[in-house]
């Protein structure tokens, strides 16, 4: 089963490879890699840890991903829920890798090196550049290293679930009998019974509107509401009152410097003669050419000139072989070591690769530009500011939860901390908007010590900049409705009530009376109703509503000559009488390669999306998984 798995995975991986990667960026970030460790652990999947700190790092990282919606509203977010729907993201993750490593799994370093410099987000006018890639992988959190053991690592969990899938297959006669079924056509007649004509002539008495107002009291309960008065607090209000000198800006910037150049080592820029295996040059005639090379750059000739005439990497040879900078990591642990080695404008022994052979040469020795004060200041100051607000914030949040606790309503906290007191519109517990859909927030608005006892709520923390507290102004219990408030919405529903149930005893009876083969005398069968032949009609067809039709494929066969009936409900509400009178079922399929093709890859799909989730499932019922959230 091994090899199948693998057989499957080489055929879709090179194409997917890119799209996989973003997606567990999106959803895990940095989590996929399971860098971070700490003693406290929110799970155990089969003795491997997850902790609290990962958890916390790949919520972070789900809200980020969630605040990129333009109808992202934070109040919102059940940080509560979220982390329990990440939590087990991490769960079911952790054990796709266990066991993709348990059966073997690998994904050659060699092919992530070729597929990073292949990718087009990486190229600039067409051509790989090491700076782009860089930039871009850094903008996400990771390093070049980081940034392959996760496409690795995403590749083991991917190869597994869809080279189990792929060992799914459909027999050839499985295949015929759903073309069959997909390609049958039943002929039918259809008969509209409308219910507008009855609702015409539905009457609801004064007594049954009584009634079933006294019967379904709970359907006209209005919910229990409130109206509160509250505070906020929010960091960046305190932004304006903090200010920060040019000394202790120029002071922090030099820190900056420091931890800069600590941080931004000088840069290898490089360039490569790469000399690849190929059908009509072996590895020993490859290694020949490599010392051919070297024999002649010892005699003086251009490494550029070299490069352009030799090297297999098209990309870099138009450049002389240039490779601008290198990142440790983009061409492997050897390549990096060889480099290493290197003093600046020397070139390395052939160096053979799994692929073929390299020469590097190590071109220069960057120290990377310092950005300027002048660049700096504003993101220097904004970040001062926001380090003396931060303990200001942490006192007045005291401040507000001492006050807002010992006081009877919130016109004191408002006065000593200078806050706003305003006022909300009444919100239930199900009809809040904005801050007040927060559950944190109703959770307080009605709770006993704040609804009944007239006590300031809490302080609620809507984020880690932003909290409230609320003081319940007005209450309205949950009550019955009076009819006459909702006297014609009842009526309306009544009237439809009856209108269905007089519309489905019709067509019963109809159904009943063409089953004995007796002719349509019913009232609702006269002249001006008219049946509606469809002749041979297929599965998609739209001239008959698509209720009639799925109806109309449900019923069984016709037999002796003798037509089926059924009843359709249609969208409208009416209903359509279903009388099926023939079957055809081809024995030759129309377009049969074509149609097995695509019938092969639609029910692949199917299919190895359940044993996804059967395997998913499977590792979840069979593995030791502890949860201490």
């Amino acid at each position: 089963m091994l090899q199948t798995m693998r057989d499957n995975a080489q055929s879709w991986v090179v194409k997917v490879i890119v799209f996989l990667i973003i997606f567990v960026f999106a959803i895990f970030g940095l989590e996929s890699l399971r860098l971070v460790t700490t003693n406290t652990a929110v799970a155990t999947v089969n003795d491997e840890e997850i902790s609290q700190r990962e958890l916390a790092r790949a919520v972070n990282i789900q809200i980020n991903q969630m605040a990129q919606s333009e109808k992202f509203d934070p109040t919102q977010i059940d940080e509560k829920k979220i982390q329990k729907t990440v939590l087990d993201q991490l769960i079911d993750r952790t054990l796709l890798t266990q066991t993709a490593k348990n059966y073997g799994l690998f994904f050659p370093e060699q092919a992530i090196d070729r597929e990073i410099i292949s990718q087009d987000a990486f190229k600039e006018d067409g051509k790989y550049s090491p700076t782009r890639f860089e930039q871009l992988i850094r903008q996400a959190g990771f390093t070049p290293r980081q940034y392959k053991d996760a496409m690795v690592e995403e590749m083991l969990t991917t190869q597994l679930q869809y080279g189990i899938a792929g060992s799914e297959f459909l027999t050839s006669a499985e295949l015929k009998r759903l073309q069959q079924l997909e390609q049958q056509t039943r002929s039918f007649r259809m008969l509209t019974l409308p219910i507008a004509d009855i609702k015409n002539t539905v009457e609801v008495t004064e007594e049954e509107l009584t009634s079933y107002y006294q019967q379904h009291e709970k359907e006209f309960m209005s919910a229990e509401s409130v109206k509160v008065n509250y505070l906020l607090l929010e960091k960046a209000e305190l932004l304006s009152a903090v200010d920060v000198d040019e000394e202790d800006i120029k002071a922090r910037y030099d820190q900056f410097v420091e931890a800069f150049k600590k941080n931004e080592p000088p840069r290898p820029k490089a360039a490569h003669i790469l000399l690849e295996v190929k059908d009509d040059r072996d590895a020993e005639a490859t290694s020949a050419l490599a010392l051919e090379i070297e024999q002649k750059l010892q005699k003086g000739e251009s490494f550029a000139d070299l490069a352009k005439q030799y090297s297999d990497d098209q990309a870099s040879a138009e450049n002389g072989g240039d490779l601008g900078f290198v990142e440790e990591g983009i061409f492997g642990e050897e390549f990096d070591k060889t480099l290493a080695e290197l003093k600046t404008g020397e070139v390395s022994k052939p160096l053979k690769m799994s692929y073929g052979v390299q020469l590097v040469k190590l071109v220069d020795m960057v120290q990377p530009d310092v950005p300027s004060f002048e660049d700096k200041q504003e993101e220097l100051t904004v970040a001062l500011k926001e380090a003396k607000a931060e303990p200001l914030f942490v006192e007045k949040r005291q401040q507000l939860e001492d006050l807002s606790y010992q006081a009877a309503d919130l016109q004191e906290p408002a006065e000593k901390l200078k806050l706003e007191i305003k006022t909300s519109d009444f919100f239930s517990k199900d009809n809040g908007k904005g801050i007040f859909a927060n559950s944190l927030v109703v959770k307080q608005a009605f709770s006993p010590e704040v609804l009944t006892d007239k006590m300031n709520s809490a302080v609620i923390d809507l984020s880690k900049d932003k909290v409230m507290v609320l003081h319940v102004l007005e209450h309205q219990p949950a009550k019955l409705k009076p009819l006459s408030e909702i006297k014609e919405k009842l009526i309306t529903k009544l009237k439809d009530q009856k209108a269905v149930k007089q519309l489905e005893e019709q067509a019963a009876s109809l159904v009943a009376t063409l089953r004995e083969g007796k002719q349509k005398t019913d009232a609702a069968t006269q002249e001006e109703q008219v049946w509606k032949t469809f002749n041979d009609a297929k599965r998609m067809m739209t001239e008959a509503p698509r209720e009639a039709v799925q109806q109309a494929f449900k019923m069984p066969h016709p037999q002796d000559d003798q037509p089926q009936y059924g009843v359709a409900s249609l969208v409208n509400g009416d209903r359509a009488i279903i009388e099926l009178t023939k079957v055809t079922t081809p024995e030759k399929i129309e377009g049969e390669e074509q149609q097995q093709a695509f019938m092969k890859r639609f029910m692949a799909m199917q299919r190895q999306q359940i044993v996804r989730q059967q395997l998913q499932q499977n590792l979840r019922e069979t593995a030791e998984v502890s949860k201490n959230l």
